[in-house]
């Protein structure tokens, strides 16, 4: 019984100490934030990018795919989701970015400060429908799928 009731005062200790620093950190950092100082949470760094001619900020970590969805601006997209590892294989995501000697999939590329974007441009156009093309040729013609 000696043992089991010394067990229980080190849980009441360590509970007790649990919530005295608890409510120490909540009284510090509410001290803390209304005198106006920054807390140690890391901040996102924003940058700016041009889609279609118009500047839009965002996180930095972000693609060009998840940058012109924030913008409003629609891309077609076959293997993209959110919650899975960029795959980039399809290509129907491609745009044009300036200074880039090719259509760019926009899922695979992370934006970058003063990047401009094209989503609309007959350049653009090409390439999706060029890939559009070779995906219907390579398609088998007896889907299971598709019937």
């Amino acid at each position: 019984k000696k043992q089991q009731h010394q067990r229980n005062n080190i849980s009441l200790y360590q509970l007790i100490m649990f919530k005295l620093s608890k409510s120490l950190y909540n009284s510090f950092t509410n001290y803390t934030l209304k005198k106006g100082f920054h807390t140690s949470k890391p901040q996102k760094a924003m940058v700016e990018i041009f889609v279609d001619g118009d500047p839009i900020k965002v996180d930095s970590s972000y693609t060009i795919f998840q940058a012109c969805h924030e913008a409003g601006v629609v891309i077609p997209r076959f293997c993209y989701h959110e919650r899975l590892a960029v795959a980039g294989n399809c290509r129907m995501c491609l745009v044009e970015v300036e200074k880039s000697p090719k259509p760019i999939a926009s899922c695979a590329m992370q934006v970058m400060p003063g990047m401009r974007v094209n989503t609309k441009s007959e350049r653009t156009r090409i390439a999706r429908g060029g890939v559009m093309e070779f995906l219907l040729a390579n398609h088998p013609l007896d889907c299971p799928i598709c019937d």
